[in-house]
Parts: C-alpha cells; sequence; structure tokens
C-alpha cells in the first residue's frame, strides 16, 4: 500500500510522458496484486470455516452469519392484538405460545395409564429387549462423542468438563444410569429443553416463520447415547427398522435413497412403462408423535420390559421454555412429539413411522425422516389408479397414527416414455397435478 502512494504522489508530479505511462502500468500491475491477495485471503478464509465444519460447526456458522446480510436477531413479533412487540420478555411467551400450540390431542384409546401393565407383559415367539447394561467403558466411549464447545442444556454443566474429566466422571455417572434405568426415575431438568427459534422464511414478525431449536442436559444424552447403541443393534439385528427409511441410520443418506430411487424408475421405463411419483411432508412431524402409539409400537417390537418403562418416563412430563436476548418464558408442558434436541428423539420417530408402507399394495415408499416419496409403476391406463389407492392408505395411517400431512407440500410427479392420460389423485381433499417428464426412448 505505501509503494502504491509512493508512485501515486510520482505520477502527479512527473512530466514526462513515457514516465506516466510506466507508472500508470505498474500501478495496474499493484492493484491486481492487491485484488488477488484480497481474494486469496477470502477463500482461505472459507475453506478454513469450511474445514472446521466437522470439528468446530460453531466456527463455521458464526463465519457465515458474519459474512452474511440477513439479521439473525428477532427484532419484533406481532402480538395477538396486532401489534409488534419486542420487549424480550413478551417474544419469549409468543413464542412459546406458538410452539406449544402444534402438539397434537392424544389418542384417548392408546394413552398409557399403567406403563407396568403394558410392558410386563412377554410377547410370544418374539424377541426382546428388556433390559441394558451401563458400563464405565460405555460411559466413556460416549462422552468422548460430545464436542467441547457444544452448549449446555437447562442445567448449565459445560461439555468442557466432561470431557476433561471424563475418566473421574465414568464410575459415579455409571452408577446414575443404572439406578435411573432400574428405577424409571429422571430428574425434571433433565427432562427440560431450552428451546431457541431459529428463523425459516417469510415475515420475521409472524412467530410461525420460526422453527425451535432445543438443548438438553448432555448429562441425559449421554445416556441416551447407550440406549440408542443398544436399540439400533436390536433393530437392525431383528430387521425392525424399515428399508425404505434413509434418514438417521448408518450407511444410509439422501444420496442412497436417491440411488434406489433412480433405479427403480431407470428399470420402469426400460420396460416401456411409466413411474408416478408423489412428495408428501408431514405437517409438524416430530412434534406431533402420539406418545401413546410410539408406546404401543415399542412394545410390539419387543422392547419392553425396565427399557419401555424408561422411555415412558423419558418421554411423559417434559416441559420446554423460550431463550431469546436473555429473558425466557414460563416453562410449559410438552404434550406431543419426540423429545427436541435430544440423542433418542430421532431413533423414537424412525419406529413410529416404520410401519407407513406396511399396507401398500401397488407402490414402494421411500423416506429419509419425516420426508416421505410413494411411486408407483404404470403399466396401463387401468393401473393408473392404483397410485390413488395406495395415498388412500397412508393417508388412513397418518389418522390412524394421529400424523397429518402439510396440504401445500404434495408434490406430484410423472416420468414417462410413452402417453397415458393423466389420472388425477387426491391426498385428503386437495388434488395433485401431475409435473410430466418425457423420456425418448434409448
Amino acid at each position: 500500500m505505501r509503494k502504491r502512494t509512493v508512485i501515486q504522489k510520482k505520477l502527479k508530479t512527473t512530466k514526462s510522458d513515457n514516465n506516466k505511462r510506466l507508472m500508470e502500468a505498474k500501478l495496474d500491475r499493484m492493484e491486481q496484486e492487491l485484488r488477488d491477495s484480497v481474494l486469496r485471503q477470502q477463500h482461505s478464509a472459507e475453506m478454513t470455516a469450511v474445514d472446521a465444519i466437522r470439528i468446530n460447526p460453531k466456527y463455521f456458522y458464526t463465519f457465515v452469519r458474519n459474512k452474511s446480510n440477513l439479521k439473525a436477531d428477532v427484532m419484533a413479533l406481532t402480538g395477538t392484538d396486532g401489534n409488534l412487540e419486542s420487549d424480550p420478555p413478551k417474544l419469549c411467551e409468543l413464542f412459546s405460545q406458538q410452539f406449544t400450540k402444534v402438539f397434537s390431542v392424544p389418542i384417548r384409546t392408546k394413552t398409557i395409564h399403567d406403563p407396568d401393565a403394558l410392558f410386563n407383559s412377554a410377547m410370544a415367539e418374539q424377541q426382546e429387549l428388556r433390559e441394558l447394561p451401563f458400563t464405565e467403558a460405555d460411559v466413556l466411549t460416549a462422552i468422548r462423542t460430545i464436542r467441547t464447545t457444544a452448549a449446555p442444556g437447562p442445567d448449565e454443566f459445560p461439555a468442557i468438563v466432561l470431557k476433561n474429566c471424563d475418566s473421574e466422571l465414568a464410575k459415579p455417572l455409571k452408577m446414575l444410569y443404572s439406578s435411573s434405568f432400574q428405577t424409571g426415575i429422571i430428574p425434571d431438568l433433565l427432562k427440560q429443553g431450552k428451546i431457541t427459534p431459529i428463523y425459516k422464511k417469510g415475515l420475521r414478525a409472524e412467530p410461525s416463520n420460526y422453527r425451535p431449536v432445543a438443548l438438553t442436559s448432555h448429562i441425559i444424552k449421554i445416556m441416551e447415547k447407550i440406549i440408542v447403541k443398544n436399540m439400533t443393534s436390536y433393530m437392525e439385528r431383528n430387521h425392525l427398522m424399515n428399508p425404505g427409511q434413509h434418514g438417521f441410520r448408518a450407511g444410509h443418506s439422501c444420496l442412497s435413497q436417491l440411488i434406489e430411487h433412480q433405479e427403480n424408475i431407470v428399470e420402469s421405463l426400460e420396460k416401456g412403462n411409466n413411474v408416478d411419483v408423489v412428495y408428501l411432508d408431514f405437517e409438524k412431524a416430530f412434534d406431533k408423535v402420539d406418545h401413546g402409539v410410539l408406546l404401543h409400537k415399542l412394545q410390539n417390537l419387543g422392547i419392553t420390559g425396565t427399557l419401555g418403562k424408561w422411555i415412558y418416563s423419558f418421554l411423559t412430563n417434559r416441559t420446554q421454555f423460550v431463550a431469546v436476548k436473555g429473558a425466557i418464558s414460563q416453562a410449559t408442558e410438552v404434550m406431543s412429539g419426540v423429545p427436541q434436541g435430544s440423542v433418542l428423539g430421532p431413533l423414537l420417530f424412525l419406529i413410529h413411522i416404520a410401519d407407513i408402507n406396511s399396507s401398500i399394495v401397488h407402490s414402494t415408499v421411500r423416506s429419509f425422516a419425516d420426508d416421505t416419496r410413494i411411486q408407483c409403476e404404470i403399466t396401463n391406463v387401468n393401473s393408473t389408479v392404483n397410485l390413488q389407492d395406495d395415498l388412500n392408505v397412508i393417508y388412513t395411517w397418518a389418522e390412524e397414527n394421529n400424523m397429518s400431512f402439510n396440504p401445500w407440500s404434495p408434490v406430484r410427479g410423472e416420468l414417462t416414455r410413452r402417453f397415458y392420460p393423466p389420472a388425477r389423485v387426491k391426498i385428503t381433499r386437495f388434488t395433485l397435478y401431475s409435473q410430466r417428464s418425457h423420456s425418448e426412448p434409448i
């Protein structure tokens, strides 16, 4: 920069045209070098942030927020009276009202009043998972998977203490977990979620345009990790997982789902048939899981005994509060859903929707968590109704399981090499019109 300043001063005083041209050319080169240097520094900073995603995601997201023009903080919300509210305690209460009204009303006949009666009954001729061992080695392994920078839950117990004192804490935590598991007692603080609202899209003043992100205690998460490891092993070993589910499973991903989907489409097109596909999205799926329905499914899968009763305790009598700008809302009861921010929650959700395709006759159903795709091969004009039949089955399943579809999300696609008149299909009362893609013969 100093060299450039010196040349610029000389350029103003020199009278030689030749010297002016030389100095202007030199200034151009220096300007280009400066631009290149700035770009290299920016690229280096971006790559450092990208490389930090796995080991320090907080650094990456802080970097992105600092570079973004969007304001992450909640400035004001539209209150119940239509006026804007900016006072932090009022913001907390408005968000709390929004996040609690999405809960489902439990199906009365499925509500569990006596977990002992449900989970103490033995399942004839079926594998069961009733008890779990807790060892110091398991606790150590689970602690070491926690990120040092992970934010604490409502108990404010920092992850770095667990990481730095893992050997000393392994034995007392093992004793704590064994006692909790055998008695089914989980302290209220370990069943509480601290909710932070995260903006999604739409008007920032509308509470419904934010999604809740929950923080829970690291202490209970360690225990959950041990339970999830054993439950997942049991489920996979006994082929109890839905093979069409690609979310929250080792060796599965969006890509694996897409590859299977693409292979089926190619096979159908090579046979000269068409393929109809409908993409479905459950409304607030993780928040609306009916605890009674889920607990009955666990029992049917052989997850019973002490484990079943502990999961009942884990799901029930939970509370959450919203934190915004240093203020917090009143704690509210969590009436439904798998616990936000928990380790066990995603597995429980997979169990809840594992039987979504159990009565499907004509189509293939694949899911990535709650995002569901139903795919039907069309061999002739008459078979175009098959997709509607299977959609009716899925809609009935949703009603029976106290779930609902987002009416604005379904998308229908039609892949074809020969023309059939497009059949109208419906999900609930909404007609889905096809978006046709035509493939030329190879």
